[in-house]
């Protein structure tokens, strides 16, 4: 029985996916525990080959899942959600990397907390090589047990942005996400930003690990750090789809006034 599923969008990563999935491998928790679950999201360069020496190496816990068109991030955490197995799910992209025990220290509280998520610090990071942390490097603060189960507390999430912007460095309770239909648009870029603020409204139970567990690789070329192309637009259309979904969540997102848009 995997503990945690772990969904890896892959569109032309063959210069950084071998970083992301060997630092998977590495994991202390063991493989054992872990489900790998990449969507080559029709890559144009050597990407899928890469995919399939790791799934040569570890047959038993890496699926992979390839498309003949791109549909985006989106697209690929939503297939990959339909295949995944275990209770826990975490997404990865496939140009970051993990500390050896991101994962034991993110599960060590499910089992003696209730926990909707589980979150921890993130290390900005442009090394082209899988360089760890210091331990005394990690330190991002203390750990939290957070309870966001009025609309009071929820508003200070949403605010505050205690789950980080982000779809990775977090593990999620797949119940949860499939429960309250928590998927990602798809076929656009700035995914997250629909997202994000929905995981902060259902997430009722919430750890934050202290420790930066998580290294997001500063990549110049990543679709968000590239200027003045055309998939910059797609911000207006997601906020636009925020507005007309959040719209039809609103009779059961706890009373929360659609309103704090600025907020979201």
């Amino acid at each position: 029985m995997r503990k945690i599923s772990i969904i890896i969008p892959c569109y032309n990563v063959a210069s950084y996916v071998d970083r992301c999935i060997r630092s998977i491998t590495v994991q202390s928790m063991g493989m054992e525990h872990l489900e790998i679950i990449c969507i080559d999201d029709a890559s144009t360069d050597d990407t899928w080959e890469h995919l399939k020496k790791w799934e040569q190496a570890f047959p038993e816990n890496v699926l992979l899942i390839r498309q003949n068109v791109n549909r985006r991030q989106g697209a690929a955490r939503n297939l990959g959600l339909q295949y995944a197995s275990a209770d826990w799910i975490a997404f990865v992209d496939a140009d970051d990397w993990l500390e050896p025990d991101c994962f034991e220290q993110m599960y060590a509280p499910v089992g003696s907390y209730a926990c909707d998520v589980v979150v921890c610090g993130i290390a900005a990071d442009n090394s082209e090589s899988m360089v760890y942390l210091k331990e005394e490097e990690k330190s991002c603060g203390n750990d939290r047990y957070i309870l966001s189960d009025t609309p009071e507390s929820k508003k200070k999430m949403l605010i505050s942005k205690g789950l980080n912007v982000f779809a990775w460095a977090k593990i999620i309770r797949k119940r949860l996400l499939l429960e309250h239909q928590l998927f990602f648009p798809e076929g656009l870029v700035y995914e997250d930003n629909y997202w994000h603020p929905l995981l902060h409204i259902y997430a009722d139970y919430i750890y934050v690990i202290g420790k930066k567990l998580y290294h997001y690789f500063m990549r110049a070329s990543s679709t968000v750090h590239t200027v003045n192309t055309d998939h910059h637009l797609d911000r207006i259309t997601i906020q636009m789809m925020k507005w007309e979904d959040y719209g039809r969540r609103a009779a059961v997102l706890l009373t929360l006034p659609i309103t704090v848009g600025g907020n979201l």
